[in-house]
């Protein structure tokens, strides 16, 4: 700064002259620079650097300081300081505010992973002991059970089965947060992929007098990905179709590549409000229906969904929806390489 005033005083005393007013107008711009740079302590230095040149410099030539030029030239450039030094100062202020609460967030995102894994695997055990004296019960391991207890049991076991999904959700979930998901990716045809998980959801269909249909390409789509995350990204995305669908539920799965594999999963259901579609991936939120029975769950499916589709390097997204009509969701995977197609045996998932 000291030097920049330095040079264009001493341009005065040339042929390249820079008449005062513009020249003072160079100070007030660069004690602004020296207070967006810098801030305003900064600045304010500049700026009585600055006239104290302009003070000086007459001297030079055999004359005197015009005072009101230098009152000006003053004024002008303390305006300047505080006017820049404090947003400056102000954007500083918002910087430190916004990283702490960054670090903060972090810290809470690791808290609430480390919570979910430890109450997960704290419950792990247990109810999977609840679940195998169930099972004993219900083949009569210990006898002939009462018939007024039959029903009893099935529910019982029904609600335990449906804690056992809900704490390998959250186990998965706190993987995922925490970094410690392993992703191995093997190259397989989605096509196998999308029909293994229409036939593992056929009995729950059944069950409910559902339709799940499938159309797959005649060739094969090739994706480099991991298997088990892409049957868990099916799986959630059929279950939640037929769950939201009410009675007689109908879901076609969809196969194609265009640029890269795709896999949609479409429903005749109830549709999402919109007021719900930018929160539906977040944890713990679901889209609940009070015309509908209570939906066992906490919400992490499509959530845990989302996030493996990204560890493959794919994505998950909501392609369209409609209230009263259904959704449509689209899973996006990267074609594999040429090159991967040529190292790697086919893989028959």
């Amino acid at each position: 700064m000291a030097a920049a005033i330095t040079l264009l005083q001493a341009l005065s005393s040339t042929p390249f002259a820079i008449p005062d007013v513009a020249r003072g107008t160079l100070y007030v711009l660069l004690v602004a620079v020296a207070a967006a740079t810098d801030g305003l302590r900064a600045a304010l230095v500049s700026g009585l650097v600055a006239v104290a040149f302009a003070a000086y410099a007459p001297y030079l030539a055999g004359g005197a300081p015009d005072g009101r030029s230098l009152f000006a030239l003053l004024f002008a450039c303390v305006v300047s300081a505080i006017a820049v030094g404090s947003l400056r100062e102000r954007v500083d202020g918002l910087a430190r505010a916004l990283e702490s609460d960054r670090q903060e967030l972090q810290e809470s995102v690791r808290m609430r992973a480390q919570f979910m894994n430890a109450a997960a695997h704290e419950l792990r055990t247990p109810i999977t002991v609840v679940t195998g004296y169930l099972s004993m019960l219900q083949q009569g391991s210990f006898g002939p059970a009462p018939q007024r207890w039959t029903g009893v049991i099935d529910i019982v076991t029904r609600k335990a089965q449906e804690l056992g999904v809900l704490i390998e959700q959250m186990l998965i979930s706190g993987r995922l947060e925490a970094g410690t998901v392993v992703t191995s990716r093997v190259r397989l045809d989605l096509r196998n992929a999308v029909q293994q998980a229409a036939e593992r959801a056929n009995p729950r269909a059944t069950l409910l007098d559902a339709r799940v249909n499938y159309q797959l390409p005649s060739d094969a789509v090739m994706v480099d990905a991991d298997p088990e995350h892409i049957a868990r990204i099916l799986d959630s995305l059929i279950d939640n179709a037929i769950t939201y669908s009410g009675r007689r539920a109908w879901v076609r799965i969809t196969a194609l590549e265009e640029g890269d594999a795709q896999v949609l999963v479409e429903d005749h259901g109830r549709g999402i409000p919109e007021e719900m579609r930018d929160r539906i991936f977040d944890h713990f939120v679901r889209a609940d229906d009070p015309d509908l029975t209570p939906v066992p769950g906490a919400g992490l499916g499509l959530a845990i969904s989302r996030d493996l589709a990204e560890q493959m390097g794919g994505s998950l997204m909501l392609a369209g929806s409609e209230v009263g009509t259904g959704s449509v969701f689209m899973l996006r995977l990267p074609v594999a390489s040429v090159d991967q197609l040529r190292a790697q045996p086919a893989n028959a998932v």
